[in-house]
């Protein structure tokens, strides 16, 4: 009778261990969503959108609230790559330009950008990008209005110019002028009135 009790006892216990194992797995998943939902809704904040598919995007390939704006540079970057190779004198100059027109606060995002001018960033980030600026120029008359987007085109540009031609005066290689054209097809979508042909 003393047996059975204790081989009841250690069945109960291994039940209840069970239990206790599955409550802690369905915790952690809770704080997970929890958290999950936290930092979609920093990312919405931050970008200024309402679209569930950007979001999904932005989250999908990593970004969040500290880097999503370095998007807004991808292009920049990819102008900088055109040629094959990030030179010196193309590095500083989206430095230079970031200076002066202070794109981002956020030092992951000026990390990110960074790690994108020491490694060609992934192609499949132009639709992502293409996405994230037509949607935030929608979301936003204030971006909608051409300075901020011609502000990017007009980086791309300098960063093009930089290292082209004679001592980086004057030409543009037409790899360059590739990014050039997909950019600018871009931000005449937003707003083809005000923007530079």
């Amino acid at each position: 009778m003393i047996r059975r009790n204790i081989e009841d006892e250690k069945l109960l216990r291994r039940i209840e261990f069970r239990f206790i194992q599955q409550e802690i797995k369905d915790l952690d998943q809770y704080r997970k969503l929890c958290l999950t939902q936290q930092q979609r809704s920093k990312l919405r904040k931050v970008v200024g959108i309402q679209s569930r598919s950007l979001e999904d995007r932005l989250y999908q390939e990593g970004f969040n609230d500290d880097t999503a704006m370095a998007l807004e540079l991808f292009p920049v970057a990819k102008t900088a790559w055109a040629s094959g190779r990030v030179t010196l004198t193309e590095k500083n100059e989206v430095w230079r330009i970031l200076q002066v027109y202070h794109r981002s606060d956020s030092r992951q995002a000026l990390a990110l950008l960074d790690q994108w001018l020491k490694k060609e960033p992934s192609n499949c980030l132009w639709s992502l990008w293409e996405q994230f600026t037509v949607v935030r120029a929608s979301a936003s008359e204030e971006f909608a209005v051409g300075e901020s987007t011609k502000l990017i085109y007009l980086a791309c540009v300098k960063v093009a110019q930089a290292s082209g031609g004679i001592f980086g005066m004057g030409s543009i290689c037409p790899a360059e002028k590739h990014v050039l054209k997909k950019v600018r097809g871009v931000l005449n979508r937003i707003d083809p009135q005000k923007f530079i042909r």
